[in-house]
């Protein structure tokens, strides 16, 4: 081997080691970074669980292109729960008798406590809601 060579292969390998170390330098911030950002959002974040036939808005970030920003509703709705599938995604549907799965939703203060009774915890009571919502098939408002 040349000295060129020698050279090229040294070069190479100091190369090596430093983005090794560059890439466990970054993986270790990254991490604690990860752990003070969930510290954070636990500190603010409100746990939300929602029941069957409860009215909720539904999270809609999009846009039709060309309109304003400033007057744009993120949160649309009223919707109405028709299953739970986890603590986190629902079954809904819209007020155009549109079905989604969807996980980012908010209440609807007013609708959903106020036309639950204080029984509503027995297993009938749930039942027969259950069977409410599987019978709507497109938007009714209640009165």
């Amino acid at each position: 081997m040349s000295k060129a060579d020698t050279n090229l292969c040294e070069r190479r390998d100091k190369l090596k080691a430093s983005l090794k170390h560059a890439y466990t330098s970054a993986k270790i911030a990254s991490k604690a970074s990860h752990k003070n950002n969930k510290k954070y959002y636990d500190q603010r974040a409100k746990p939300r669980s929602f029941e069957v036939a409860d009215f909720v808005y539904l999270f809609n970030k999009a846009r039709k292109p060309g309109l304003s920003k400033t007057f744009h509703r993120v949160w649309t709705g009223t919707c109405q729960i028709t299953t739970k599938i986890s603590d986190l995604n629902y079954d809904i549907i819209r007020k155009n008798g549109r079905k989604q799965v969807v996980h980012r939703l908010k209440p609807v203060h007013g609708f959903h406590t106020k036309y639950r009774s204080q029984d509503q915890g027995t297993s009938a009571r749930r039942a027969v809601i259950r069977s409410r919502a599987r019978l709507v098939t497109k938007w009714r408002p209640l009165r």
